[in-house]
């Protein structure tokens, strides 16, 4: 008897998953976020993306191997506390075919903040890469406003 109730329920659990895309589903009846409506600011003129400036100094930047890819990881410090929309941003000109460059860019707080301690002013960027998308590349350069790091890919 319980084996027939165990398959039972199994089944209409399974049977749940096409409802999740239905107008049964009360979680549909008000509309969807729209993901083309997000603001992708990569793609936004150049005019406009640079209005983040970029970071103070970059400590460490360092690529780590995963399967499929990499993730490129930026460790900086800023001017001082707050910063946030970190991003660093592919330049459009490239110093030569084999190489990427990256500025590391974030926006200041609007109201005044403290400088704090170095500690308290770091901060950590990401961006991941398929093995496609390193195919040629011999060196990937993070710049800053006051220095430049660069890796080599292997």
């Amino acid at each position: 008897m319980s084996r027939v109730v165990l398959i039972l329920l199994c089944l209409s659990l399974a049977g749940c998953a096409g409802l999740r895309e239905s107008r049964v589903n009360p979680l549909n009846w008000f509309g969807r976020e729209d993901a083309e409506a997000s603001v992708d600011v990569d793609s936004l003129p150049e005019k406009q993306r640079e209005l983040r400036p970029l970071i103070e100094s970059l400590t460490d930047v360092r690529l780590e191997r995963l399967q499929g890819g990499a993730v490129l990881r930026v460790i900086g410090t800023t001017d001082r506390q707050g910063y946030y929309a970190l991003a660093l941003v592919p330049r459009e000109t490239r110093s030569s075919f084999d190489t990427l460059i990256f500025d590391a860019r974030g926006v200041p707080p609007r109201a005044a903040t403290p400088r704090g301690t170095t500690r308290s002013r770091e901060v950590i960027m990401a961006r991941e890469f398929t093995l496609p998308d390193l195919r040629g590349i011999r060196e990937i350069q993070v710049v800053s406003a006051t220095n430049t790091r660069r890796i080599r890919v292997r």
